[in-house]
């Protein structure tokens, strides 16, 4: 959904910008701005992908078992969003856009991190649940919950376990 819409989004700003007049700063900006999420949505698009074969290696031997189903569409999701990055990368070099600043490894391995635990933490929750650890399941997911909305940058709320 977010790639068809940045594909949208793209083609739209490229065809009604069509002669060099139309290039204004804020075009410019609107296109580097469009330019950044693609990338950074391919980025988070291979980081998922990363963090599943990570959890398969280390939970379940290397085998393909997460979410079978989504292992072909991710893989095509991931190509769609190389296609577009591509075109906006390069429509913004055409256009003059400054580059922008590659990512950071240490962004991408948080990237990974926080994915494998959205991979991990509700499995681990829902099989403490279902040895009777209720209580215990309930503050482990509390926990993966609060930590998600601090990088989110909401401020969650106090709770009385």
């Amino acid at each position: 959904m977010r790639s068809a819409w940045c594909s949208a989004e793209l083609a739209l700003l490229l065809t009604t910008h069509t002669k060099p007049r139309e290039r204004d700063a804020a075009y410019m900006a609107r296109l580097g701005d469009l330019r950044d999420l693609i990338v950074s949505q391919t980025d988070d698009f291979l980081s998922v992908g990363d963090a599943r074969d990570a959890v398969e290696r280390r939970y379940l031997a290397g085998h393909p078992a997460l979410f079978p189903d989504m292992h072909a569409d991710s893989a095509g999701q991931v190509e769609l969003a190389k296609h577009i990055g591509l075109a906006a990368v390069a429509a913004a070099d055409r256009d003059g856009v400054a580059h922008p600043t590659p990512a950071d490894s240490a962004d991408l391995a948080t990237r990974m991190a926080r994915h494998e635990a959205d991979l991990v933490e509700p499995a681990r929750v829902l099989a403490l649940e279902q040895i009777g650890e209720g209580h215990r399941a309930f503050r482990m997911a509390m926990s993966w919950v609060r930590g998600r909305l601090v990088e989110l940058r909401i401020e969650p709320r106090a709770t009385s376990e």
